[in-house]
């Protein structure tokens, strides 16, 4: 884990000797806490091996009691813990876009809902109307067009929840519109028919 080809290079070497300078003052803590209250620690600290390259461990100390019962020393356990850190960093990203993805989802839902709703009790309201005053082309032509905007709204709920989920590619926009504005036609040809 240090680099060291022989024991020899260890022996003799305080554990607060690889741990980087800026993080010694808190083993220094966690151990006089440990004389005092006679019970061990575990803790995170950067170590920098033989090479000087840093890397993330977590030490466990247990305290070494003499007969009476008094800390005398500590055994330590030094774990290399790098591939946890990176687990739990690619956790974190993964975690930071579920929560981007849900709050996108609740976001588009919510406009759905509220726009979908509004379309229904205009037409609602149109059929009420219309019944009242016995005029079904109003009835015909709110439906249509609430059937439209609906259609728009879905769409647009669909456009937003593949945000970032594609590829960039080159879209020809006036192919789109012509195809667009066909089957607008058709459609339109189908429920006039």
């Amino acid at each position: 884990m240090y680099g060291c080809t022989d024991k020899g290079e260890l022996l003799g070497k305080h554990v607060l000797d690889f741990i980087a300078v800026p993080q010694r003052a808190r083993a220094i803590e966690n151990s006089t806490d440990s004389f005092k209250t006679g019970e061990g620690w575990k803790d995170k600290f950067t170590i920098i091996n033989k090479a000087g390259a840093a890397f993330p461990v977590e030490i466990t100390c247990t305290p070494i009691k003499n007969a009476g019962g008094a800390s005398v020393g500590f055994t330590d356990i030094v774990r290399d813990i790098s591939e946890r850190v990176k687990n739990e960093e690619k956790l974190r990203e993964t975690t930071c876009k579920l929560e981007v993805a849900n709050e996108k989802l609740l976001t588009v839902g919510g406009l759905v809902r509220h726009d979908i709703s509004n379309r229904l009790f205009a037409l609602n309201a149109t059929v009420h109307l219309a019944h009242k005053n016995g005029n079904t082309k109003d009835v015909l032509a709110a439906a249509a067009h609430a059937s439209e905007e609906i259609g728009r709204t879905l769409d647009f709920s669909r456009d937003y929840e593949m945000l970032g989920q594609q590829e960039l590619c080159f879209i020809n926009v006036g192919a789109a519109q012509r195809l667009k504005r066909l089957m607008h036609e058709f459609y339109a040809g189908i429920f006039d028919g």
